[in-house]
């Protein structure tokens, strides 16, 4: 797992509490410092938790690229995915949210813009349970917990969506009206193959403070039937 300068700790913490304290398997944190002098062709599936700004600098990302064209699985969470997408690690298409404030005054300002983000909140999402990331779930619906305002159209394919956002998806919490129209069908994991290797992304943090249980699945299928995807 990706650690250090560019990661966000809370997230790589609790991905290294899945792990180290409750499955009691241990994990390698790399330093993003170190990544260009570290030996990757060991290691079977990365895990790159959410980046703040430019996590891997550009000899860094094509040593990444070539390791998962040889056949790696890398697993990115929430911001990572621009950064997949910006180093054509996947393509996908994300949808933003562009209303513009009408009547909104000067003083309304900080909250208008405040309710756009979502700050944590659960939404239903339909799951396709012959997919190797659904392995061990029993129910065709997954509630699920988000915290970012990133949407991700749907693949024209329907087998290419195994996790799906449900046409009326708020179950608890805020949303704003806008976010809630971009949420609406689309999907919260994507997949995409790169030479030999596999490249797979969650739009949110499956493992979210170490609580929420109902997801945490979903990294362990990612990690061990990634090949299978």
């Amino acid at each position: 797992m990706l650690v250090g300068d560019g990661i966000n700790p809370y997230d790589a913490g609790e991905i290294w509490h899945l792990f180290d304290q409750r499955y009691d398997m241990h994990i390698t944190k790399l330093d993003t410092k170190n990544f260009g002098r570290v030996d990757i062709s060991k290691y079977t599936d990365i895990i790159m938790p959410a980046t703040r700004g430019n996590a891997l600098n550009k000899d860094a990302a094509e040593k990444l690229k070539t390791w998962v064209q040889n056949g790696g699985t890398l697993i990115g969470y929430k911001s990572a995915g621009k950064w997949l997408e910006k180093n054509e690690f996947m393509k996908m298409t994300f949808k933003s949210n562009e209303t513009t404030a009408t009547d909104i005054s000067f003083e309304q300002r900080s909250n208008y813009n405040g309710a756009q983000y979502i700050g944590g909140a659960i939404f239903q999402t339909t799951l396709d349970r012959s997919h190797p990331i659904a392995f061990g779930y029993k129910n065709k619906n997954l509630p699920v917990f988000r915290n970012t305002t990133l949407f991700i159209e749907a693949d024209k394919n329907s087998y290419n969506n195994p996790i799906k956002y449900t046409a009326s998806p708020l179950l608890s919490g805020y949303i704003s009206l806008p976010n809630l129209e971009l949420l609406k069908n689309t999907v919260p994991f994507k997949k995409a193959n790169l030479g030999r290797g596999n490249v797979l992304y969650f739009t949110d943090n499956t493992n979210f403070r170490a609580f929420w249980y109902g997801t945490n699945k979903l990294l362990m299928n990612a990690i061990f039937f990634g090949d299978h995807m």
